[in-house]
């Protein structure tokens, strides 16, 4: 060593291994509403985009249900935004058994998810089958009266 300094041993915690983070399945990329904040999901869906990308389940009014990836979101804590189409009341997550559903509504040009801590708002986003597009080009040619976004216990084999 230079100067006549001995080299000093390095501390190192033998108690914390690391551990490879786990590897990105469907099953662990799908927004499950009823686990976060507006915090956390903002954070998981800013953590998986743009790839794989975040992702939950739309169902139309008459049923239909298609894959909704999502790879950007605005964190919207005040509600005091009016909801379009709502007068202004903040829609509550529904439980039918196994599955949570989450009313749709539309706050400036983006679609808006309702959580317990505030507002989320979706603004760029993929139906599945169709290619990424801002949220606001999306609206435009949709129509999602009645529309919420479902979770319900994943049941896949790989």
């Amino acid at each position: 060593m230079e100067n006549g300094q001995s080299e000093q041993p390095s501390s190192i915690d033998h108690s914390s291994i690391l551990h490879p983070a786990p590897k990105l399945t469907r099953e662990n990329t799908q927004i499950l509403w009823h686990q976060h904040t507006v915090k956390s999901a903002y954070d998981f869906i800013r953590g998986l985009s743009p790839y794989p990308g975040a992702w939950t389940t739309l169902r139309t009014a008459d049923g239909k249900e298609t894959q909704l990836k999502v790879f950007f979101a605005e964190k919207q804590t005040s509600s005091s935004l009016p909801l379009k189409g709502e007068g202004g009341h903040h829609q509550e997550c529904v439980n039918d058994n196994s599955e949570h559903h989450y009313p749709l509504s539309i706050i400036h040009s983006a679609l808006a998810v309702s959580l317990p801590s505030g507002t989320l708002l979706l603004t760029d986003i993929q139906l599945a089958g169709k290619r990424r597009m801002a949220a606001a080009d999306f609206l435009r040619g949709a129509h999602l009266d009645g529309a919420v976004l479902v979770e319900q216990e994943a049941q896949y084999n790989g």
